[in-house]
């Protein structure tokens, strides 16, 4: 466990591993910008637990961005690589976001995961697409370069206003073929929230792009 300031500016300083897997949750809920993908479980399912890394941003005493990085190390080298999924988090719930907290949480990352510890670091940020992306010109900024090779990730949203029926109408054919005949096999539905079914979909998640 660290707590560091080297080149943060007054008031600002950065934490290593200071918090656990009760209180990561209680921090997550305090961003705008928080998702599954920067929850513990998820990282321990993905990584390891033991892989796992946690920032924690602070000015004066106050949290201000966090960020968990989840490491992948190449045995037969010294090296290896550091992963942010859908970080930092840095929309503090309640206030101004401010931009200057992603650019010092950025620094403090680099300096860390790959001045100090020779770590390639990989950030895929919670952002959406603009034309003049704020977040994409500061990780430039920084030395990181875009992967255009990598595969975009694209989310989509749909209105509930329409009935059911409307919905399901306005499927394609072969979904609402595909859903009859889903409807006729009885199959059921499970919901919950217990760490075993959350495993239980990520292990079906994982499973899910090989078949497609």
């Amino acid at each position: 466990m660290k707590i560091k300031n080297e080149g943060m500016p007054a008031g600002y300083h950065f934490e290593i591993d200071t918090v656990d897997k009760i209180l990561w949750p209680e921090l997550l809920v305090q961003f705008d910008d928080a998702s599954i993908y920067q929850t513990w479980s998820y990282g321990a399912v993905l990584y390891g637990a033991e892989n796992l890394s946690h920032l924690v941003f602070k000015q004066d005493g106050a949290v201000v961005a966090i960020a968990q990085i989840g490491i992948k190390k190449v045995s037969a080298l010294a090296t290896g690589t550091a992963n942010i999924h859908w970080g930092p988090l840095w929309k503090k719930k309640g206030r101004e976001y401010a931009l200057k907290n992603l650019i010092y949480t950025i620094k403090a990352l680099k300096n860390e995961f790959a001045v100090n510890r020779g770590l390639l670091l990989r950030i895929w940020p919670h952002e959406i697409e603009k034309p003049e992306n704020r977040v994409r010109t500061i990780l430039e900024n920084s030395g990181f370069r875009h992967n255009s090779s990598a595969q975009q990730y694209r989310t989509l949203r749909l209105s509930l206003t329409p009935t059911f029926e409307e919905l399901r109408k306005n499927l394609n054919q072969k979904w609402r073929n595909q859903l009859n005949r889903a409807e006729k096999n009885h199959l059921k539905v499970l919901e919950g929230t217990g760490e075993d079914m959350y495993k239980t979909f990520l292990h079906l998640q994982s499973e899910m792009p090989s078949r497609k």
